[in-house]
């Protein structure tokens, strides 16, 4: 596929984030950047699973992801341990005694392993994750256990969402999770050129079938990385950090 002239068909941006996931990257991507044409069409929908967690013996909570704090609803003040940047403010907002112990889930764990708290943890995750942190921590020989507190539905792209992408113009896709790239890839058969901004080089594989245009990878797996990568591709074609490659 030769490479479109971004002079002549200025680049739009699809987020297929949760819609309150999407709509506070556009916030924090538009600090740095003016995007042209933006649609938001998540391709996952956060529910709650209505389960109660159960305190008993618990010292602290992990949150591997905002959504984990939303539908966890406890009681404010436990400690906690989080994953990201965004995940552990959302979880002081909460109330909890929140700190952040990485970026990713290997990382908590490294970091867990080395405090071993005191007390019992309780790991809340959607239905679909990686990392098997409390399996991990358990085996470890801390007293760990998980609550599926959300589901992370399917959901189809919008009208305009496949607009976007039978269109002539680029179309900047940056993409979170190997699941949502998965889902993505099931559903896009697309006419325009795609950009990709993966989170993680496990992200990028999983969007390999797209057969983007141009491959950029966040140089590090957190929000703050991605975003700058995505303000990068949309100021210049170019990412600002992270590797990147052009087919």
């Amino acid at each position: 596929m030769m490479a479109n002239n971004p002079a002549q068909h200025p680049p739009a941006l699809l987020l297929t984030r949760p819609r309150v996931d999407a709509e506070s990257f556009l916030a924090d991507l538009r600090r740095s950047v003016t995007p042209g044409t933006v649609v938001i069409s998540p391709v996952l929908r956060i529910v709650a699973t209505g389960a109660v967690p159960d305190l008993a013996g618990v010292t602290a909570v992990i949150f591997t992801s905002a959504n984990g704090v939303r539908a966890g609803k406890l009681p404010p003040g436990l400690r906690a341990f989080c994953v990201g940047c965004k995940t552990t403010q959302v979880a002081q907002a909460a109330g909890y005694v929140a700190e952040m112990v990485g970026e990713t889930a290997d990382q908590l764990v490294a970091h867990l392993a080395g405090l071993r708290p005191e007390g019992g943890m309780l790991h809340l995750r959607g239905r679909h994750a990686r990392g098997d942190v409390a399996a991990r921590l358990t085996a470890m020989g801390m007293n760990a256990r998980e609550t599926i507190v959300y589901d992370q539905q399917a959901c189809d792209f919008t009208r305009e969402a496949r607009a976007l992408l039978d269109a002539e113009k680029p179309v900047i896709l940056p993409l979170f999770s190997p699941r949502s790239a998965e889902i993505v890839v099931r559903q896009a058969r697309a006419r325009a050129p795609l950009w990709v901004v993966a989170l993680s080089p496990a992200v990028a594989g999983c969007a390999a079938p797209l057969k983007p245009e141009r491959l950029v990878i966040a140089a590090r797996p957190d929000r703050a990385a991605i975003c700058a990568a995505v303000a990068g591709v949309i100021g210049g074609g170019s990412p600002l950090e992270g590797p990147s490659r052009v087919p």
